[in-house]
C-alpha cells in the first residue's frame, strides 16, 4: 500500500482547470497518499523548494532535471484592431 506525501507545483490556470478533477480521482484511488498542490504562475525551484513533481508549460532550461512531455499546448494570441 502506498503511503506518503507528494508535493506538486503547477501553473494556476492549468491546476484549476485540469488538476482539480484528476487529483480528486487520484486521491480516491490512493487514499493513504496526501497531495500537497501549490498552484501559482511563477516558476518554482523544483529541488530548492522541495517539490516531488512540477508541471510546467515551457521549455526545460536545467538539463540536470528529467522531463517527460505529457501534452502539447497550442498557444494563441488574440487582439482587437480597435481598442
Amino acid at each position: 500500500m502506498l503511503t506518503d506525501v507528494i508535493k506538486m507545483a503547477a501553473p494556476m490556470t492549468f491546476g484549476v482547470k485540469k488538476l482539480t478533477l484528476m487529483s480528486s480521482e487520484f486521491l480516491d484511488r490512493y487514499p493513504h497518499i496526501m497531495l500537497l498542490l501549490k498552484l501559482e504562475d511563477r516558476l518554482t525551484g523544483i529541488v530548492g523548494d522541495g517539490f516531488d513533481i512540477s508541471l510546467r508549460i515551457s521549455e526545460l532550461c536545467d538539463s540536470s532535471l528529467v522531463s517527460n512531455t505529457i501534452a502539447v499546448s497550442r498557444r494563441v494570441l488574440h487582439f482587437a484592431c480597435v481598442y
